[in-house]
């Protein structure tokens, strides 16, 4: 214990004859947790937490997807037809991403917008 005592003392020591070095890695570890900090705060918001809705943990993806595994779109029809037929899920809804100019006195901009059928906010509990 004493050991450790007396190599800390000495890297103080050496640290504090050398205020640039010091300096500079104080503000590399700062940078470096603030950042771990924040991409954790964000990770543990949207993917560790459940979602804010209805039964979240009993939510489910399903995609449909080409011969190599890319996602591809679904039709509406094609959602009608496997909500029609489904026999598993005691609901199901979906959802459309979209990207659109949207212009206001002279400003133009790019917006997602998102499709969702009549009862998409119902069935994850939200009021519209």
């Amino acid at each position: 214990m004493e050991s450790l005592f007396q190599d800390v003392k000495y890297g103080l020591r050496m640290l504090a004859k050398a205020p640039a070095f010091t300096a500079i890695a104080v503000l590399t570890l700062a940078l470096g947790i603030g950042a771990n900090t924040a991409i954790f705060s964000i990770a543990n918001a949207f993917m560790l937490r459940p979602w804010p809705v209805k039964d979240a943990e009993r939510l489910t993806v399903v995609a449909v997807s080409d011969k190599n595994g890319d996602p591809q779109p679904l039709s509406y029809p094609d959602y009608l037809d496997y909500k029609q037929q489904n026999d598993v899920f005691t609901e199901m809804t979906g959802f459309d991403l979209d990207l659109a100019g949207f212009g206001w006195q002279g400003h133009s901009d790019r917006i997602v917008m998102c499709y969702v059928p009549s009862n998409f906010f119902s069935m994850l509990g939200l009021h519209a």
